[in-house]
C-alpha cells in the first residue's frame, strides 16, 4: 500500500468492516435459511409414510445443498480488514492437520485437528472453516470455528474442533483458515 496516506487507508478500512457487516449478515442469513430446512427434513422424517414424502425429502435434501454451496460461497469471500490493511498478513501460512473424524453418541460429525503457525508472528482469534462432503465432493454441511488458543504464537501449535449434525451422506471433511488477525 505503497502511496496511501492515512485518510485512503482509514477510508479503505471502514469500506471493508461495511463489506465484513454485510457478509455476516449473509452468512447468518443463510445459515438459519439451512437450519429451518434442517428442522423441516426432520419433520418430514418423523411424520408417516406418505407416497410424496421421498420425493419431498429430496426436494428438500437439495434445497440444503444448494443453500450449502451459497453458505461456502459467502465464507470464501469474507474478509478481515485488518488483514487487509496490513501487508504482512499475505506471507502468513498456518497449517492444518485433521487429528480425527468421527460420529459422536450425539448424532454430530466431529472433526478435530491442530494447527500450526510457521510464522513470525501471534495470531489471534484464528478462524476455521469445516466443510463436509458427501463421496462426490458436494457439501453436505458447514460450520465455522476457533482455535482452542485465543493467541497462537510463532512456531506454536494449538488444537481445534467442529461438528454438525451427522448426515449419512457426509463422508469427508476440510477444514481451512478463512480469518485471524495480526497480534501485536
Amino acid at each position: 500500500m505503497v502511496g496511501c496516506n492515512t485518510q485512503e487507508l482509514e477510508t479503505q478500512i471502514a469500506d471493508l468492516k461495511n463489506e465484513v457487516e454485510e457478509k455476516d449478515e449473509t452468512i447468518e442469513e443463510l445459515r438459519t435459511m439451512v437450519e429451518d430446512k434442517n428442522a423441516e427434513i426432520k419433520e418430514l422424517e418423523a411424520s408417516t409414510a406418505s407416497a410424496d414424502l421421498e420425493e419431498e425429502l429430496a426436494l428438500a435434501y437439495e434445497e440444503i445443498d444448494f443453500l450449502n454451496a451459497e453458505l461456502e460461497s459467502a465464507y470464501s469471500g469474507s474478509i478481515s480488514y485488518e488483514n487487509v490493511s496490513n501487508e504482512i498478513a499475505q506471507d502468513i501460512a498456518v497449517e492444518v492437520t485433521i487429528t480425527d473424524f468421527y460420529a459422536d453418541e450425539y448424532a454430530d460429525a466431529v472433526v478435530e485437528g491442530e494447527l500450526y503457525n510457521g510464522s513470525e508472528y501471534s495470531l489471534e482469534l484464528v478462524e476455521l472453516l469445516a466443510t463436509f462432503t458427501d463421496v462426490d465432493g458436494n457439501v453436505i454441511d458447514s460450520t465455522t470455528t476457533f482455535a482452542d488458543a485465543d493467541i497462537l504464537v510463532p512456531d506454536g501449535r494449538t488444537k481445534f474442533y467442529a461438528y454438525v449434525t451427522d448426515d449419512v451422506r457426509i463422508e469427508e471433511v476440510t477444514v481451512e483458515v478463512i480469518d485471524y488477525y495480526i497480534y501485536e
